[in-house]
């Protein structure tokens, strides 16, 4: 390899890395844990403020808490245990501990020679350990560790200095005492919690200094002055940062765009070529190094790569090839070709070299972001005409280093691939959960890892038989099975089988996402008939999920075809999660599409048996009311808006008024009344809508309009659907959420 191809591999390290710590720089860690201990038997009366920390922890913060009392019997060997476990389990070079210690603490004695001695309780012979012993595994983590103590003589465990960084907040200096819950004075830990939930809504970000400031004022109201102390770690890398962890697998929290205006254009000169060393080194700088104040850094020939990469692609897409007969064959329509010229033209006269070559900083951040901008909705226009490809056409598209695009491409070749395993899939269920009839899902195990089974039950007919229903599953199997990103909101497969109890049924094999493993799951439409109270901003982002998944869905041709709260599956926050609860003991904000039974892809005819009943019918689009029609992409876009008036509008009919669609017919009988369909949809855009504006706005509620509002779908093209749906509905949603 040259040290040409060297250096631009090891550019795309930096690339890569850069991109993956974009979403993580704002909050400076990946993973934040946090563990609380406590004794099993104290007398200090702390587990209700300390409860208030897990709380504040885990619901300003989104952190991941765990609780830990010291037992009265081998304390020593116990924690020691405990701190090595928590240690090893979610330590890593860009993660951040948080170990929290409320009780007694005491000075060095002539029966203890620690200089950090901890006790259950104030007496003599109480139990006790040394923190001292255990402290300096903390010293030699692979993490940055924050140690916060509400005991007396806490500053005594200010000693040695580790490579990461790791800061102490103690509740006093080393020699003296401080209050606790039996005390009539304020604890540390009261006025800590209570510091914690002021900077955080005041600054979005809190520091273990911050904290120290804070704490010292008179208003504190402590009996002692807090001490705040960095054990170590590198200077440059700056202080300990606790701020709201955003979900990686939420498609709404993404970096804002750049403002111009506060941004600063460098170019690096290096004394030699790139190698592992200092690409290693610039990474580091680049990243975890970097001041706070820097919210992103981007490489501004990264983006001008990228935008002709997909100049070339768009290039291959407008081609005109020949036929074996002579004839030419054009992927796109005219009014196509003329959208994806016009979309060409812009790109490359954002490329092109400006008049001046003496740039300001704001005229070059203007340049890159407008190149962005238009490599972005080429590359859209791209994905939106992926079904218009035929296979060889599809295999011929090179996607580069766009690694969402080259999983759409292999999706759609999925999806047209006639040739697709049959091979039905073994699971070992848990005995704790029986075959039963009727069953909609069952838990069980594949490979070692937890699957989620979901059963379909089909009626074979004369134009349904077996083998074509066989068909379909194998097909629905082979589309979960492909990777794709999480935008889709759809749950990894892995196989499929089929089952003979009292008649014949399919289960979808589902991966169980990792995050969620041993949590409860539960519909979304049993969550909205009992949690009884969600904020708008979470309707909002599930709301704008589900619509970003249906796009998706469409843009490789594949129509889900039973849109609703019944098909779409939230998962709990804890073992303890129960439909009854509240909101955020749910992932109500990143949701899963289920019940892909009936979905196909565009070239496959459906069939579906007449179905008059008017509760199925309202989350359908009027043409198929009790009508075995063809399914069309218009209908998806109807459901979606009844589902947006379901899980926007039924999640802001469902989820803004926070009622099942069913429930909001005022005369009562779940619209069994209405027995014309256009009838319905008038009384949607009417005081149903009016409702939905008052709950959420007429921002939302225009976007319900545009999708509820009788319209031509039929004679637009995919691409123009799926623009159009961008522009007025996703767009105006993520303006909601923001």
């Amino acid at each position: 390899m040259s040290s040409e191809q060297s250096e631009g591999n090891y550019g795309k390290g930096i690339w890569t890395k850069l991109a993956d710590y974009r979403r993580i720089r704002h909050q400076r860690y990946a993973a934040v844990n946090v563990l609380l201990i406590s004794w099993k038997d104290d007398d200090t009366n702390s587990a209700a403020e300390i409860k208030q920390l897990k709380t504040i922890f885990q619901e300003s913060f989104n952190y991941t808490v765990c609780s830990y009392q010291i037992p009265s019997a081998d304390s020593q060997a116990s924690l020691n245990y405990q701190i090595a476990s928590f240690l090893h389990a979610f330590g890593g070079p860009d993660n951040l501990l948080v170990i929290y210690y409320g009780g007694h603490g005491g000075p060095r004695t002539e029966r203890s020679k620690s200089p950090c001695t901890w006790a259950a309780k104030i007496e003599a012979h109480s139990p006790s350990l040394d923190w001292s012993l255990i402290q300096p595994s903390l010293l030699n983590a692979n993490c940055d560790v924050a140690v916060i103590l509400d005991c007396c003589y806490a500053g005594q465990a200010a000693r040695s200095v580790p490579a990461q960084t790791i800061e102490l907040l103690a509740a006093t200096d080393k020699d003296q005492w401080t209050p606790n819950s039996t005390s009539s004075w304020q604890t540390f830990t009261q006025a800590l919690i209570k510091a914690m939930g002021s900077m955080i809504r005041k600054d979005g970000v809190v520091t273990l200094r911050g904290l120290a400031k804070s704490l010292s004022q008179a208003e504190a109201g402590l009996y002692r002055q807090p001490f705040h102390v960095s054990l170590g770690g590198d200077h440059l890398a700056g202080p300990i940062k606790l701020a709201k962890l955003r979900d990686p697998r939420d498609s709404h929290a993404r970096l804002r765009e750049t403002n111009p205006a506060i941004s600063l254009q460098l170019r690096l000169s290096l004394f030699e070529p790139l190698n592992s060393e200092t690409a290693s080194s610039l990474i580091r700088w680049m990243t975890r190094d970097s001041p706070t104040s820097v919210e992103d850094i981007q490489f501004a020939e990264k983006a001008f790569a990228e935008a002709n990469h997909t100049s070339q692609l768009c290039n291959q897409l407008l081609e005109v090839h020949s036929q074996a007969d002579g004839q030419l064959l054009s992927y796109l329509s005219k009014h196509g070709q003329a959208e994806g010229l016009a979309l060409l033209s812009h790109l490359r006269s954002a490329m092109s070299s400006p008049t001046s070559t003496h740039l300001t900083d704001i005229e070059a951040m203007e340049i890159i972001n407008t190149v962005k901008q238009r490599s972005h909705d080429l590359v859209a226009f791209i994905e939106d005409s992926l079904p218009r490809l035929n296979t060889s056409s599809l295999q011929a598209l090179d996607a580069g280093e766009n690694q969402d695009l080259k999983t759409r491409i292999n999706m759609r070749l999925t999806l047209i691939n006639e040739d697709m395993p049959d091979k039905e899939t073994a699971i070992a269920f848990d005995v704790t959960d029986p075959p039963r009839e009727g069953q909609h899902f069952r838990m069980g195990s594949k490979d070692g890892k937890r699957v989620l089974v979901e059963y379909f039950y089909y009626e074979e007919t004369k134009s349904n038989s077996d083998a074509s229903i066989l068909q379909q599953v194998r097909r629905i199997s082979a589309l979960h099975t492909e990777g794709k990103s999480r935008a889709f909101h759809s749950m990894q497969g892995s196989g499929f089988l089929r089952e003979s109890l009292h008649r014949v049924r399919y289960g979808i094999i589902y991966q169980i996402p990792e995050e969620t493993k041993g949590q409860p799951l539960s519909c979304l439409s049993d969550l909205i008939s009992k949690v009884n109270t969600v904020p708008l901003e979470v309707r909002l982002r599930t709301a704008y999920a589900l619509c970003e998944a249906l796009l998706n869905l469409h843009s490789i041709g594949w129509y889900h075809k039973a849109i609703k709260s019944e098909n779409v599956l939230c998962f709990g926050r804890d073992s303890e999660s129960d439909s009854k609860g509240s909101f955020d003991k749910w992932e109500v904000h990143f949701p899963y599409f289920i019940g892909f039974n009936c979905s196909r892809p565009t070239t496959v005819e459906t069939h579906s048996t007449v179905d008059f009943t008017t509760a199925n019918n309202i989350y359908r689009h009027p043409d198929r009311w009790g009508n075995a029609a063809p399914f069309q992409r218009h209908h998806d876009i109807y459901a979606l808006m009844l589902e947006l008036i379901m899980v926007k509008g039924i999640l802001l009919l469902e989820v803004g008024c926070w009622r099942l669609l069913k429930n909001m017919d005022r005369k009562g009988g779940n619209f069994e009344h209405i027995k014309n369909p256009e009838n319905l949809r008038m009384l949607l855009l009417g005081s149903i809508l009016d409702r939905t504006a008052h709950a959420a706005g007429t921002t939302y509620a225009s976007a319900i309009r545009f999708c509820l509002e009788k319209r031509q779908w039929g004679d637009l093209e995919e691409w123009q659907v799926q623009k159009m749906m961008r522009q007025m509905v996703l767009e105006p949603l993520k303006a909601c959420c923001s």
